[in-house]
């Protein structure tokens, strides 16, 4: 029997998560600025939290899971005249030195916990095609499962927000490896060949799952962290709307697993 499986990211991919922390980033730099009195000298204020995040991201053994008190940390060494890196470094040493004389403890505890709530507290809306074709994968039998490197009990509340359930077969929540792709595959009874990866991230939706024999399936959104541009891999379909997901995996199943119409 033809077996076929979906692995897809959550955020950015299902949902649009890069909106909601936009918005809370740029709320985050303006209580900060507030509270030290200290204002960004660049235009861009999206850039100037984004530019210290993706620092913090490169390096943390979390990623983009970091605790906030972190970005806090440094996003004020930043503002008071620290250099990117620098700062980064030295909040990730735990040397207080460049936050010290800013933030007392809990200023800084406050401005953590509003971003956070911030950000769980806002529901993403569901990028372009999605509610169809998951609803269209489960008629088909075919089996979707979430990989996500995000906050469990945040991804779990938006998938239930959205009434996704019950077109989901289950959920894992791991770092994006080539032995966490295969042990879904090996669970789910799939062949790697037979596994089709959509994300929104080159590095760990595109080119771990192709190093081992997957499907590979990009869905850019808005959000593009620096270091996947040293990334070359090209996924084996790019799409700009989820719908073409279901159009991928129908083209892809040998004729006799294709129901009539």
């Amino acid at each position: 029997m033809w077996r076929q499986l979906l692995i897809t990211d959550a955020d950015n991919t299902l949902w649009d998560t890069d909106q909601i922390y936009a918005k809370a980033q740029l709320k985050l730099l303006s209580d900060l600025e507030a509270v030290i009195g200290v204002m960004a000298k660049e235009d861009d204020r999206l850039e100037v939290v984004r530019r210290v995040d993706q620092a913090i991201a490169a390096q943390h053994p979390m990623r983009l899971n970091y605790p906030a008190e972190v970005l806090v940390d440094a996003l004020t060494a930043c503002l008071v005249g620290t250099e990117v890196h620098a700062a980064v470094d030295t909040v990730l040493r735990a040397d207080s030195v460049a936050t010290g004389l800013c933030l007392s403890s809990a200023q800084r505890q406050l401005l953590a916990a509003t971003f956070l709530a911030q950000i769980r507290e806002q529901k993403p809306l569901l990028r372009s095609g999605v509610r169809e074709t998951l609803w269209k994968l489960k008629e088909l039998a075919i089996p979707v499962v979430i990989l996500s490197e995000g906050v469990e009990d945040r991804v779990l509340s938006i998938v239930r927000f959205h009434a996704l359930e019950s077109a989901i077969s289950h959920m894992v929540f791991q770092r994006k490896t080539a032995e966490t792709y295969k042990a879904i595959a090996v669970d789910s009874q799939v062949e790697l060949s037979s596994v089709f990866v959509v994300g929104d991230q080159i590095d760990c939706d595109v080119a771990v799952p192709r190093s081992i024999g997957c499907h590979t399936i990009f869905f850019p959104c808005g959000f593009k962290p620096f270091w996947t541009a040293t990334h070359d891999v090209e996924p084996d379909f790019k799409i700009s709307d989820y719908r073409q997901v279901f159009e991928i995996l129908l083209e892809q199943r040998p004729t006799e697993a294709v129901p009539s119409l």
